[in-house]
């Protein structure tokens, strides 16, 4: 069963998360967030890649894989995690190319 989130991130910016779970360790969070979402990291190594045509940024922390995209005046985040090791770039592509 998902878990849905509705939270103020900013001011003036709200996000709204929705959270497949199976599992400790195991999720998949699809977020969509007002404005636009930039990913940065001093730590982790940050790709460029593309969804749907859009362009998007792909890092892996270590713990969770995360994809985010802006699409006109909203962002999309997918963040996921599986015990059984990380999430490739193409899965989650696919994930976020399914979104509707």
């Amino acid at each position: 069963t998902p878990i849905v989130f509705v939270h103020q991130i900013s001011p003036n910016a709200k996000a709204v998360d929705v959270e497949y779970g199976a599992g400790p360790g195991n999720y998949v969070r699809v977020s969509t967030i007002e404005g636009p979402v930039t990913v940065t990291s001093a730590r982790y190594p940050v790709a460029q890649v593309s969804v749907n045509g859009y362009a998007a940024t792909f890092m892996d922390n270590g713990v969770a894989q995360i994809l985010t995209w802006t699409e006109g005046k909203l962002s999309y985040q997918v963040v996921a995690a599986k015990s059984s090791g990380p999430y490739t770039i193409d899965e989650l592509i696919k994930i976020a190319a399914n979104l509707q």
